[in-house]
């Protein structure tokens, strides 16, 4: 598992996204974020999943989008800095990745959502 259980409260994490939200906003989000690492090329998401977990990458984290194409090659569609945030794609079904797309971090640090 790549989230690893770590107190980030006082300081928001170095996310855009996180530190643009008004006080009583991020108050709400703030008691299930939780420090996650990740190494180059870890998976985040696999394509069928149930997506539980938001990633927020952080300072010089990346995270690419991948489609697989039909020879089988990987096609990096989507890259998330800090800007933003990483979740699966909403379908007719619910929150589930489709069938041809597969998440993978970069490096450095992020923050994550759990339920």
């Amino acid at each position: 598992m790549l989230t690893r259980r770590a107190g980030i409260a006082g300081e928001r994490p170095f996310n855009n996204l996180l530190h643009r939200l008004n006080d009583a906003d991020f108050a709400l989000i703030e008691p299930h974020l939780v420090a996650a690492d990740a190494d180059p090329n870890d998976l985040l998401y696999s394509p069928g999943d149930n997506v539980e977990t938001v990633h927020f990458p952080c300072g010089p984290s990346l995270v690419s989008y991948r489609v697989a194409n039909e020879d089988g090659r990987d096609v990096e569609t989507i890259l998330i800095g800090r800007e933003g945030a990483v979740v699966g794609i909403v379908s007719r079904r619910g929150s589930i990745l489709v069938r041809a797309a597969r998440m993978c971090c970069g490096t450095g640090p992020a923050a994550a959502t759990r339920p």
